[in-house]
C-alpha cells in the first residue's frame, strides 16, 4: 500500500523540481519489474489452484531492483548533486521487501527446522 501511491508523488516531485535522471532509471527498472509482477498476478488469477513456482525469484528480483536503484541514487547524490530523498525512499523499499522476504521465505524454514 505504501509503494504505489508514494512512487507517484516521488516521481512527480523529481520530474517537476529535481533532476530527471535521478528518477528515470529507477522508474524504468520499476516498470520492467511490474511487467513480471502483473504477469505473475495474471497467472494466479486465471489459475487460482496452480501458482507459479517463481514467486520467490520475483521477490529477489525486486530486491535487486531496489539495491541497484539505491546505488544509482547514492552515486548521483554524491557526484551530481541529486536529491537525497530518493536514497531514503529506496532504503524504505529495501527494508519493506527484505522484511517480506524474511517472513515469507526464511522464517518459515527456521520454524520448520526447530520442529524437527
Amino acid at each position: 500500500m505504501y509503494h504505489h501511491p508514494s512512487i507517484l508523488m516521488v516521481s512527480e516531485y523529481a520530474y517537476t523540481y529535481g533532476r530527471w535522471p535521478a528518477v528515470s532509471v529507477t522508474l524504468g527498472m520499476n516498470g520492467i519489474i511490474h511487467v513480471f509482477l502483473y504477469y505473475y498476478y495474471g497467472i494466479c488469477a486465471l489459475q487460482p489452484g496452480k501458482r507459479p513456482a517463481w514467486k520467490k525469484q520475483l521477490t529477489q528480483l525486486q530486491l535487486i531492483q531496489f539495491m541497484v536503484g539505491l546505488c544509482h541514487l547514492t552515486v548521483g547524490y554524491l557526484h551530481h548533486g541529486w536529491c537525497a530523498y530518493g536514497i531514503w525512499y529506496e532504503l524504505t523499499m529495501v527494508w519493506l521487501f527484505s522484511h517480506f522476504y524474511y517472513q515469507a521465505y526464511i522464517k518459515e524454514r527456521v520454524s520448520v527446522k526447530k520442529i524437527e
